[in-house]
């Protein structure tokens, strides 16, 4: 009996404990979109579009892609490589338009890199699927 009664304990901890993470990985998240979106200094809006890059949450998607309207350019490069680590499809039609507009420059170079992972990384799960339902 004491066995049952310490693993119910302990899965509504580990529940408890995962619900607690999740609401804390979100409001980072919120965090540093907001940081993204309206911090007066430069260095703010690049760190948080790198830390928004590595959080790999992809509900940063549209706060990134309005940062490539940034003032700076090292923000606009720091949202570009973010884009490219979430793989998000919907980030490729600006991420072109940036490579057009900003044609030879180093923002163009890393817009066309973000792209190219994008698309690697939606081949990847293509034939990750394909090969599941091929085991099925």
């Amino acid at each position: 009996m004491k066995k049952i009664f310490c693993v119910i304990v302990l899965c509504v901890f580990a529940s408890q404990a995962k619900a607690s993470y999740q609401l804390e990985h979100q409001l980072h998240i919120e965090h540093w979109m907001k940081t993204l979106e309206k911090h007066p200094f430069v260095l703010m809006r690049i760190n948080a579009a790198r830390f928004l890059g590595d959080l790999q949450d992809r509900i940063a998607v549209p706060t990134l892609i309005r940062a490539l309207e940034d003032k700076n350019a090292d923000v606009i490069f720091a949202s570009i490589r973010a884009l490219g680590k979430l793989g998000d499809p919907s980030a490729i039609k600006p991420l072109y338009e940036i490579s057009v507009r900003q044609e030879g420059t180093l923002l163009a170079k890393e817009a066309t890199r973000s792209i190219e992972k994008i698309q690697s990384y939606l081949e990847f799960k293509k034939n990750q699927q394909e090969a599941n339902t091929e085991v099925e």
